[in-house]
């Protein structure tokens, strides 16, 4: 819809967008609004402590599942990306985009127990924002997936395509991706009856519509695909690993590998059920609580990783320092000759405390 701007014409929908007779105010959720805000305000400042990690030490940069890691949530590296992949990017701007808009914009838009209609070209424009960084997301994670399944079972193709040149033309694919989405389909509006996203805004005129007339096709294809890639992915690693353990080749399979894959299959497990209950709730009604375990799992999507790395990483944990204040202590002797009345040394001993 917003590819409508750069002709000049207005991207609303009159009739699939008609706010007539419908009330701007609808009932509040304090809860769930504080909920779905806290849930965004803290994700970002974890996000902040990971990304810094990723950003400044190396280590973690030879390893293609952290870069693949750290574009899912810095989901914009640029066409920059194909001249160079180091320290080219701006870092989390896209992902905390998603979580300003799925987590507090719809915490704060629930605590008022405001309709879409109070300002629907707002709605739509951030929906269309939101949508597109959503399907980004779901391609890095099909990339990450793939690249455990490769690492663990054909090790060479994975270096060979997960490294250099090839790694960095993959990660800039999702950005066409979000293009498409975001400026090219319908978004997803937040109903605050429902307290989720939905695509049909339930204004009173088009409560009654087909639900057909906001049908996305691509992206009903991508959470499908998303589930069965995630699925069967996840699948063959486990098998995997579950027949290594039970062997005597249990050496074959690393802990880091094991590790990693665990952090791997907790970030995508939100992908996977937000993919699920967003395309049936589209068209099925659920009962309320399955909307918020909906909304749940998409601010998961986007703001789990980084408390997942703390969790699981000792390595990301052991790197990050939660302030840049430097505590210095000094310990100074001095020692008096007084056969030559001056001054032999003074020792001083300072300590550096992160």
């Amino acid at each position: 819809m917003l590819y409508k701007i750069f002709l000049g014409q207005s991207f609303l929908d009159p009739v699939l967008y008609n706010c007539t007779g419908t009330e701007i105010y609808a009932d509040r959720h304090l809860v769930l609004g504080v909920l779905y805000f806290s849930m965004g305000f803290i994700a970002q400042i974890l996000y902040l402590l990971v990304l810094k990690t990723f950003w400044f030490h190396e280590p973690f940069w030879e390893h293609a599942c952290y870069r693949i890691m750290f574009f899912l949530e810095n989901n914009c590296i640029g066409f920059c990306g194909f001249l160079s992949f180091h320290y080219t990017n701006i870092p989390g701007i896209p992902d905390m985009l998603s979580l300003i808009i799925c987590a507090e914009f719809a915490g704060i838009w629930s605590i008022l127990g405001l309709h879409p209609c109070y300002n629907m070209k707002f709605a739509v424009f951030f929906g269309c924002l939101v949508f597109g960084t959503w399907h980004m997301s779901c391609f890095y994670v099909l990339i990450l997936t793939f690249n455990r399944s490769c690492e663990l079972l054909a090790p060479k193709f994975g270096r060979l395509l997960f490294s250099g040149k090839p790694l960095s033309i993959i990660l800039c694919l999702p950005i066409f991706y979000f293009i498409y989405f975001a400026f090219f389909t319908k978004p997803l509006i937040y109903d605050v009856t429902e307290s989720t996203f939905l695509l049909n805004p339930l204004t009173k005129a088009t409560m009654a519509f087909d639900p057909a007339v906001y049908t996305v096709y691509g992206f009903i294809f991508n959470n499908f695909f998303c589930m069965f890639f995630i699925g069967v992915n996840y699948f063959v690693v486990c098998a995997y690993l579950l027949y290594h353990s039970c062997s005597t080749s249990i050496r074959t399979v690393s802990k880091i590998y094991r590790q990693v894959t665990v952090q791997c299959m907790i970030v995508c497990t939100c992908h996977f059920i937000g993919c699920f209950l967003y395309i049936y709730m589209q068209y099925r009604q659920l009962p309320n609580v399955f909307h918020v375990i909906a909304q749940l799992a998409w601010i998961g999507n986007h703001g789990l990783p980084p408390l997942v790395y703390l969790i699981f990483n000792t390595s990301i944990r052991s790197k990050i320092s939660f302030c840049h204040l430097q505590v210095n202590r000094m310990v100074a002797s001095s020692h008096t000759d007084q056969k030559s009345g001056g001054i032999v040394k003074t020792q001083k001993r300072i300590t550096t405390v992160m």
